[in-house]
């Protein structure tokens, strides 16, 4: 699925734009999805999330069900920042 980084105020804000088209080249989805990172604490970041999905023709049927896929990426993709979050700078994927 392509995308891009539509904005990025690093290290507070990123807002990823995808999108998907059928075959024949017609918008079938768009997303943004939002993270703010904040500084909460000694060493903690807090992760909120926010995220715009957009619909085409016949698919704004199915717009319920996309927006449980998407909740079930956010937690992925927040879970993943958690990891990272934990490993601390430098510190190669798989490690603690």
């Amino acid at each position: 699925m392509p995308g891009e980084i539509a904005e990025m105020e690093a290290p507070h804000r990123i807002v990823y734009h995808w999108w998907e088209k059928s075959k024949s080249g017609k918008l079938k989805f768009e997303g943004w999805p939002t993270y703010l990172l904040q500084p909460s604490g000694a060493g903690e970041t807090l992760v909120r999330h926010r995220a715009t999905l957009v619909s085409y023709g016949v698919w704004r049927l199915g717009t319920p069900i996309w927006r449980r896929f998407a909740v079930r990426e956010r937690t992925i993709t927040v879970d993943a920042l958690k990891a990272s979050f934990e490993r601390g700078p430098g510190a190669p994927p798989g490690t603690r």
